[in-house]
């Protein structure tokens, strides 16, 4: 049975540009973002509901004092 070795590699070498050379070699397209939820009818009932379980929270303490 043969011990596994650790192969070494060298670092890759770091070029120092300059911020126009950097700018000049990103990619053109932009990377597209996943796209979310965004505005529904069941994310707008859920917001209904919290505002109404909030309102209703604070006028029953407030009935209460």
């Amino acid at each position: 049975m043969e011990t596994p070795q650790a192969k070494v590699q060298a670092a890759p070498q770091v070029k120092a540009e300059t911020p126009q050379a950097k700018a000049q070699a990103a990619p053109k397209q932009q990377k597209q973002l996943p796209k979310t939820g965004g505005n529904t009818i069941a994310s707008l009932f859920t917001l209904g509901v919290g505002v109404v379980l909030i309102a209703g929270g604070l006028l029953a303490r407030r009935l209460v004092r």
